[in-house]
């Protein structure tokens, strides 16, 4: 059976089709929530500003899905470029063989943003 870790609370739909689909997942979380214990779902802490909480989190892991995102668009500093790059080392270190990066940048409210990240979203928005 698969291994999937899914980082992030947005990912909460990933998770639910992993389940369905009778994959093992483990839920990496900044900050644990109550979740419904489900069978092969383990929920653990980890932060992607923090590379060994995602070294631990990937023991045994095939597949890494990364949803997570910056609680406030209007101060995202370098925290995807961060988080990224520390997902890819722990990957790395635990022989992970794939990594999925999926962003909702483009989907999000670009009232949120500061004015340069909302003139791009709504650019790229016109485009496609």
């Amino acid at each position: 059976m698969k291994h999937i870790a899914v980082i992030g609370s947005t990912g909460r739909e990933v998770i639910k089709l992993a389940l369905k689909a009778k994959y093992k997942v483990t839920s990496v979380e900044r900050t644990i929530k109550q979740i419904a214990i489900k069978e092969n779902l383990k929920v653990v802490k980890g932060d992607v500003t923090d590379l060994e909480s995602l070294t631990e989190a990937f023991k045994d892991v095939d597949i890494v899905i990364s949803c997570f995102g910056p609680a406030n668009h209007r101060k995202v500093g370098n925290l995807m470029s961060v988080g990224t790059s520390n997902i890819v080392k722990a990957c790395e270190k635990n022989a992970v063989k794939r990594f999925v990066f999926m962003s909702g940048f483009v989907q999000a409210d670009p009232k949120e943003f500061a004015l340069l990240a909302n003139l791009v979203t709504r650019i790229f928005r016109s485009y496609w």
